[in-house]
């Protein structure tokens, strides 16, 4: 029988997992346009979850800072196209990306490389993630 979790419980493991990334001392490459598994966290309402034991979900690297920061995208395996969500299929990934959930993370929340989008794709997605954000 398969046993619900508690918001509660979630969160605890979500603690613990966050501990044990902290004390990582990874140093990943990555560059603007990839996609990775990343952990991503219990959150709270409607914030995007990471699924599974670690708690992850696919990103995609919007902007390097340096070595340790980026900001990121997530990705949903739901296809929506709106002024919110870019469709992808990307190296047999469907879905979307999600324009609207953005964030700056910690490299040590990644954990594998999945694909590196085409720059013609990321050029789309970065000028519709302007569009949208743009005051």
């Amino acid at each position: 029988m398969h046993r619900t979790h508690t918001a509660g419980e979630l969160f605890d493991d979500w603690n613990m997992q966050k501990q044990n990334i902290d004390a990582t001392e990874n140093k990943l490459l990555f560059r603007e346009g990839d996609i990775w598994w990343c952990s991503f966290g219990k959150n709270i309402w409607v914030e995007e979850d990471g699924k599974n034991e670690l708690f992850e979900r696919p990103i995609l690297v919007l902007k390097k800072f340096n070595w340790h920061q980026f900001f990121w995208l997530p990705l949903t395996s739901r296809e929506k196209d709106d002024c919110y969500h870019f469709l992808i299929d990307t190296t047999g990934i469907g879905g979307s990306i999600i324009l609207s959930q953005w964030r700056t993370l910690s490299s040590k929340r990644l954990s594998r490389k999945i694909a590196t989008m085409g720059r013609g794709k990321f050029s789309e997605v970065f000028r519709r993630f302007h569009e949208l954000f743009s005051l």
